[in-house]
């Protein structure tokens, strides 16, 4: 129980993340064989081994795939563990479905941070050029207190983007998936975004340190 309530962290803190990080759809166990269980309706599917243990959780988001995963070093040697460790493939066609790197997903919120500070800086001179200009076609313009309230309400907007945006950069520095060194009787719990948006059923195979785990889910309907 307790390596399931430090999976379930995940799903509650992602409560910071946007929408299309969210997992709307859950994916079932495709075999009976497999363990699973359930915590507040979500499957936790737990494969055991000598050495280690592993839980994931697979689902679907309105932004692609997202799996949350827990790897437990259950040995006395210590050893890396990375997101090429784990490959997850589509049942019927074997193709392989690539998840995002972590330097790909901290580059591309990077670039969001960037691009609303641009935006909040930019914005309230446009609309002084705008009123400006409205003012020498003879069109109804504001007044310079109502432009400076709009503006400062425009502002106040912007940041409140970026805030949520450095957040949610925070939240994956944290949270998404990267090279860990798992010591003796010590864990890591992280999650991956997968590209695809959709797919029936997937088959999971995570190797730790020489055991491999294997998992079979699918869609529910």
């Amino acid at each position: 129980m307790k390596k399931l309530l430090l999976l379930t962290l995940i799903i509650i803190s992602s409560q910071i993340l946007k929408a299309q990080y969210q997992i709307l759809k859950y994916y079932e166990p495709a075999d009976t064989t497999i363990n699973v269980k359930y915590q507040n309706g979500i499957p936790y599917l737990i494969s055991t081994q000598n050495n280690s243990t592993v839980i994931v959780s697979f689902g679907e988001m309105l932004a692609g795939l997202r799996m949350d995963i827990s790897v437990y070093n259950e040995s006395n040697s210590t050893f890396n563990f990375t997101p090429e460790s784990i490959v997850v493939t589509n049942y019927k066609t074997d193709a392989i479905i690539e998840h995002m790197t972590g330097d790909k997903v901290m580059k591309k919120l990077k670039r969001a941070v960037q691009w609303s500070a641009v935006s909040s800086a930019a914005q309230p001179l446009s609309n002084t050029m705008e009123n400006t200009r409205n003012s020498y076609l003879g069109k109804n313009t504001k007044s310079a207190q109502e432009q400076r309230i709009d503006n400062q309400v425009i502002q106040q907007n912007h940041m409140a983007n970026v805030n949520r945006t450095m957040n949610q950069v925070d939240y994956f520095r944290e949270y998404y998936l990267f090279k860990e060194t798992l010591e003796p009787e010590k864990s890591i719990t992280g999650f991956l975004i997968f590209k695809k948006k959709k797919v029936n059923e997937v088959d999971i195979q995570v190797e730790v340190n020489g055991e491999v785990h294997n998992f079979s889910l699918t869609r529910k309907k």
